[in-house]
Formats: C-alpha cells, sequence, structure tokens
C-alpha cells in the first residue's frame, strides 16, 4: 500500500521560493543562450529546479509485506517492519534521517537505536497498516 507524505506551508516555501527564485536568472539566461556560459548555467539551474520538485513529488512510503520502503528525492530506504517497536504520533524530530515533506508526522523507532521521521497524510491509517504485519508496536500520541 502506498502513502503520499503529507506537506505543509512551510516545507512548500522551503521548496518553492528557491525555485521562484532561479525562474529570475532563468529568463535571462534564455534570452542569451547563445553565450556558452549561459548554456552552463541553463543546465545548473534546470538541475537544481529538478532536484527540488523531485523531492517535493518523489517523497512517498510503500507497506509492502513485512517493509517499510521510503522515498524522498535521493533518499531511499527500507526497514523491517517487525523491528519496528514504537511510533509517535504527531512529533517532529528535527534531526537523523527525515524523508518528510510535514512537520507533526511520526517517529518510528526501529532497531535498538535507530528512528526516522516520515509524514503520511493519513497517519491513522499508515499506523493502521503497520499494525497488521506486527501488532507488537507500541503507539505514543505527543
Amino acid at each position: 500500500m502506498k502513502f503520499r507524505s503529507d506537506t505543509d506551508i512551510f516545507f512548500d516555501v522551503f521548496i518553492f521560493g528557491p525555485v521562484l527564485i532561479l525562474l529570475i536568472p532563468l529568463s535571462e539566461i534564455i534570452i542569451n543562450i547563445n553565450d556558452s556560459s549561459a548554456i552552463l548555467s541553463l543546465i545548473v539551474i534546470l538541475a537544481v529546479i529538478a532536484f527540488f520538485v523531485w523531492v517535493r513529488f518523489g517523497t512517498y512510503y510503500v507497506i509492502k509485506e513485512s517493509q517499510l520502503l521510503y522515498r524522498s528525492g535521493p533518499i531511499r530506504g527500507s526497514i523491517d517492519i517487525q523491528s519496528v517497536h514504537t511510533l509517535i504520533k504527531n512529533k517532529t524530530l528535527w534531526v537523523g534521517t527525515k524523508p518528510a515533506l510535514a512537520r507533526k508526522g511520526i517517529i518510528l523507532k526501529y532497531n535498538k537505536y535507530d528512528d526516522i521521521y516520515i509524514s503520511p497524510k493519513n497517519k491513522d491509517q499508515f499506523i493502521a497498516e503497520l499494525l497488521k504485519r506486527n501488532n507488537n508496536i507500541q503507539v505514543e500520541e505527543s
């Protein structure tokens, strides 16, 4: 089952702000496209814009059999659901692995000392799917 990441205005401004700012020099570069340095600048700016768009629209989570797969642009990984022992709902983790686009998501604790911050759009359905696969998970509300 696939879950899209929730988003909030803080992360949208963080992602789309630089994209909008880069559109200003992009228009100037397109006007001067005959200049060789303009072509290199165009490639760099388009790559940066593509990266931000990739992160914004390519952040999601998949629960597949006994694995939780997460993707956020170039950040990718999987977690064995049986190793998950605690979920802390509606809390934000400011350091560590954060394939998320919103605050007040879920801190997922697994193995002995590992944790990851995620922000599925439908937190309750996401937690229910995890509990179907591992009913030993403790769910805490923050």
